[in-house]
Formats: C-alpha cells, sequence, structure tokens
C-alpha cells in the first residue's frame, strides 16, 4: 500500500490542500493521503492552537471523502444505467436488486465503497501527540514502525524546494523516502533533488493559509479559497481576527 504524508501547519487548510490530497489519488501515485498537522513549525512560526487545527484538517479529510464519493456514486449510477440498458433488452429485470446500493448483474455496490474513501484519506496525530518540534525525518523514521506495511512517502510545495537543504537529515530522508512535489504558484520547480518527483498536470496552486488569514482579518471573504465547513469553522471559532 503506497501512503504519502501530507505534513503541514494546515492554519487553516484550503482548496489548495484539498486538490493535492485529490491529484495524488487521482493519479495513482498514493493508495492513501495521511494528513499530518503540525505541532510546532520547524522554523518558528506562530501557529492557531493545535485543537483548531487539527478539527479543520478533519474537516478537509470529510471534504475529500465527500468528494470522493460522490464521484464513486457518479461511477456507480452510470454503471446501473448501463446494466439497466443491457438487463432490459434480455428482458431479465430480475437481476436487478437495489438503487446504488446493492448488486446489478455481476457488479457489487456495497458499504465496503464507502468504506474504501475513509481509507483514502486520513488525519495523523503523530506529531500533535509529541512535544516541542518534530522533524519530518523524525516522523516518517517514527511511523515506519508503527505502521511497517506501507510503502511510505511524503508531498511538499516547491515553495519548499530553495531551504529544503535545511530540513533535518534531507539526503537520508530522500534515499529512503520518495518526495512528491506540487506547483506552488510564485515559486520556482527548482532545484530538483535526487528522489523528488513531480506531480505531473497539476495546476499550481495559487492560494496559501497567509492569504486566508489575511483576509480574515481585513473582514473579507474566503468563500472562494477555503471549503465551506472550514469557512464556517473559523468564523465561528473567531480565529484569525
Amino acid at each position: 500500500m503506497k501512503v504519502t504524508i501530507f505534513g503541514a501547519a494546515f492554519d487553516p487548510p484550503h482548496l489548495g490542500h484539498q486538490s493535492i490530497a485529490l491529484s495524488l489519488l487521482d493519479q495513482g501515485l498514493a493508495d492513501s493521503v495521511w494528513l499530518l498537522p503540525v505541532r510546532e513549525h520547524a522554523f518558528g512560526k506562530k501557529l492557531a492552537p493545535e485543537n483548531d487545527r487539527l478539527a479543520m484538517v478533519e474537516l478537509l479529510a470529510n471534504e475529500v471523502r465527500k468528494m470522493l464519493g460522490d464521484r464513486q456514486d457518479s461511477h456507480h449510477a452510470r454503471l446501473l444505467a448501463e446494466s439497466n440498458l443491457t438487463l432490459s433488452h434480455r428482458r431479465r429485470p430480475e437481476l436487478i436488486s437495489g438503487p446504488i446500493l446493492g448488486s446489478v448483474g455481476n457488479i457489487d455496490f456495497n458499504q465496503k465503497d464507502v468504506e474504501r474513501s475513509h481509507e483514502k484519506i486520513r488525519v495523523e496525530r503523530w506529531e500533535l501527540e509529541q512535544t516541542g518540534i518534530s522533524y519530518t525525518d523524525q516522523t516518517l523514521r517514527e511511523l515506519s514502525k508503527l505502521y511497517p506495511k506501507p510503502n511510505f512517502s511524503f508531498v511538499i510545495g516547491s515553495d519548499n524546494l530553495a531551504r529544503f537543504n535545511e530540513w533535518q537529515n534531507y539526503q537520508q530522508m530522500l534515499k529512503k523516502f520518495p518526495f512528491f512535489v506540487y506547483p506552488r504558484l510564485g515559486f520556482e520547480l527548482s532545484p530538483i533533488r535526487k528522489g523528488m518527483i513531480l506531480i505531473e498536470d497539476a495546476e499550481p496552486i495559487e492560494v496559501s493559509s497567509t492569504q486566508v488569514r489575511d483576509l480574515v482579518v481585513k473582514g473579507k471573504r474566503i468563500d472562494h479559497l477555503v471549503p465551506k465547513s472550514i469557512k464556517e469553522y473559523i468564523l465561528n471559532n473567531k480565529l484569525y481576527h
């Protein structure tokens, strides 16, 4: 099983984060994406309380699950329509059972499809449960011990490339774990080091958490930058004011 760790401050999570997770899954680069909120930023950035960031990451995971579920339902609906058409020609309507959940001919629709969407995206709390700063190298080594079966990788934005040599044990990390790189608008896709893999056909991510926070401070709309559930959480809990 290919698991990509998506570590970030998620302060707050936004549509760019959602797009990255979906790209990894859609392109088959990962069987599952684990969202990993940091406890303390390695470069000393001040962060919102971890309980709020965790709550928002959970909301983001739910948004991704809903999108995956909607796609699955659409796929099932198409298969169902095709099967109904075929069966009607065969005059064997008794083979049709149930709307979406059930079975049609040799096509199986059941609760496992719902479970798969939960397996594809999850929130990993390991760094939040540690004290002090957790470095990516340490996190990947510890997660590999806790979960020996998955093949782990990590995903970063192109904004991290210029200072990647400042990451603890970065050379050893790249030898052991693949690092996917997604494009960020305004940041060069270089240097790409051995062990890094560009996410192809990915639209450059324009939105940033800093942008979202600044708009909230100014009392401006953020609907176009974050999922509705996260916007409501920010406003209801008066974050970033």
